[in-house]
């Protein structure tokens, strides 16, 4: 899902009469999973200024643009972020003070990095050669687009004829292993099935690592064709004879991989994991609610920005086109900036940077075109094998909503189907706390191993 959320990644340092330079870390306690930071402070007699490492979420050299020092005294913040932070020097080696942003605030200690400290991040199921399959790098045309895709295809030893799967990713520019916080699910998944003598293709996506083409101003039913590219590919290479094609959707992969089903009676067999399946619209309003729910915002701000949301995604539908659209937009903001002058300060925000924000969301065509699709359109005609998984603790997709509408419009289309809400898995599949988004880069576990194993289990069950 693409989404406009204000992740808690940022924290704080500290000051003394005391050589300070260098790198300290913290860790972050947001309910029970601990978030590792790294500031690194460069001070000397012209000069004072700081920056931070959130390695388990890969953000790196985030610049504290205000930063100072009054004796044993510091003071940070990233107003674009909401971040406030005051500390003091205890020692060489301590540093303790208050981490603030927005409405979540709690005391910080930071201790001086020692060179041997490393920031390696834990990622067990990452895979690791030798590998009992192939890996085979490969190159296939999208000719919509004229463009040419790569990916890698893992064949399992002695596979002359096996089922294929392609691993389609949610939303965002993503490369072949759909990496996000030094996850790689999509490497995991293909060795994990690949090690079960199933063939998968994961690529690039256009604009994306090796691949050609442009990723910005592509739409959903742009990757349906990137996709159906790959189906092609499949049937016409020569290392192997898929005897049936499956196509495996993550979030907004879920849409894609119906969208293309739908059309293409190539393929044989679905697995969605955490589909959309309401109006975008309502998902999207749900999605926000959630997730502003878990980063403190109080219940009286989130009903505002909701009824904000609300009344510009009917300006969306509305609209015929982003000509008709813009205009209509900027005038409705602008509205709400007269009105309420202090919009968006809460987000660290003025309210013009709010709206330039807003305004360049919804008018982008792929967001535009997503929050106009009513999945239960390509959904209800659907007749082949689908299994479908959604997460307990998923902020992104909530669960009942989307597997209760998903159950109604196919759970009887076949008897192979499948739809199931999987106890403590978030957004991911990974088993977690809360499900906030913060917590994807704490969590070591890449994707859930039950999960893997139903998967499989059902793969193997279309024969019968």
């Amino acid at each position: 899902m693409k989404y406009i959320v204000f992740l808690l990644m940022l924290v704080s340092g500290s000051c003394f009469a005391q050589d300070v330079n260098g790198a300290w870390t913290t860790q972050l306690d947001l309910n029970g999973m601990k978030l590792p930071l790294v500031i690194h402070f460069d001070e000397s007699k012209e000069k004072f200024s700081a920056t931070m490492d959130s390695p388990q979420q890969q953000a790196f050299d985030l610049v504290f643009s205000e930063a100072k020092r009054e004796k044993d005294s510091i003071f940070l913040s990233m107003p674009n972020l909401g971040i406030d932070i005051q500390a003091k020097v205890i020692n060489e080696n301590l540093i303790e003070g208050n981490f603030k942003q927005s409405f979540y605030t709690t005391n910080i200690t930071l201790k001086r990095k020692k060179k041997d400290d490393s920031d390696q991040i834990n990622r067990p199921q990452t895979p690791k050669p030798p590998f009992n399959y192939k890996e085979i790098e490969v190159t296939y045309a999208s000719p919509k687009a004229g463009i040419e895709l790569a990916g890698t295809l893992t064949l399992p030893n002695n596979c002359d004829s096996c089922k294929a799967v392609i691993l389609i990713s949610g939303s965002g520019a993503q490369d072949r292993n759909s990496e996000i916080f030094n996850h790689k699910p999509f490497q995991v998944v293909a060795d994990f099935l690949s090690s079960n003598h199933i063939a998968v293709l994961r690529f690039d996506e256009r604009g994306v690592g090796k691949s050609e083409g442009k990723f910005t101003g592509a739409t959903t039913y742009d990757f349906v064709d990137d996709v159906e590219a790959g189906v092609a590919f499949l049937m016409q290479q020569e290392y192997f004879q898929p005897t049936q094609i499956g196509l495996y959707g993550h979030s907004e992969g879920g849409m894609v991989a119906p969208l293309l089903a739908e059309r293409n009676n190539t393929v044989d067999f679905l697995i969605l994991i955490t589909p959309p399946v309401v109006p975008i619209p309502e998902l999207m309003l749900k999605q926000q609610e959630l997730i502003s729910q878990t980063t403190g915002i109080q219940p009286a701000m989130i009903k505002f920005y909701n009824q904000i949301n609300t009344e510009a995604y009917k300006i969306i539908a509305d609209s015929k086109d982003l000509d008709e659209l813009k205009p209509k937009l900027e005038a409705f903001y602008q509205q709400k900036i007269e009105d309420h002058p202090k919009i968006g300060q809460d987000g660290g925000m003025t309210a013009e940077e709010y709206k330039e924000t807003v305004m360049q969301a919804y008018t982008d065509p792929w967001m535009y075109n997503f929050l106009k699709m009513t999945p239960k359109e390509y959904l209800n005609g659907l007749e082949l094998p689908i299994f479908g998984v959604f997460g307990e603790k998923d902020l992104q997709v909530s669960p009942e909503e989307n597997a209760e509408l998903l159950t109604q419009l196919i759970g009887k289309k076949h008897p192979k189907n499948q739809i199931k809400i999987k106890p403590n898995l978030n957004h991911l599949m990974q088993n977690s706390t809360t499900g906030s988004i913060a917590e994807y880069g704490m969590i070591e576990e890449t994707i859930s191993e039950e999960l893997l194993s139903e998967m499989l289990e059902w793969i193997n069950k279309l024969d019968n």
